[in-house]
């Protein structure tokens, strides 16, 4: 290959990546919000005490200010087999 063409192809191709790449990245724009949903404070809870996996008591103070994940499975195998519990 000659000096020449060589030259060429190196342009050629910066030109090229520097096209994707504009092609890419200026042209996009950020999504804007058009419209949200507000959700209302929930009502107070109740006064409650649970025992944790150590049997240490847990009341509504150790949820609070906080969003929770409360996960019910089976434990034996009556109907339905606990494979949800096993993972």
């Amino acid at each position: 290959m000659s000096p020449r063409n060589l030259i060429l192809a190196i342009v050629l191709g910066t030109v090229m990546a520097v096209g994707i790449w504009a092609a890419m990245n200026l042209q996009r724009t950020k999504a804007q919000p058009m419209t949200a949903t507000v959700l209302n404070p929930g009502p107070e809870i109740a006064a409650f005490s649970l025992l944790d996996h150590d049997a240490n008591a847990i009341d509504e103070s150790v949820f609070k200010g906080q969003w929770d994940l409360v996960f019910f499975g089976f434990t034996n195998c009556p109907d339905i087999c606990p494979i949800t519990l096993q993972i």
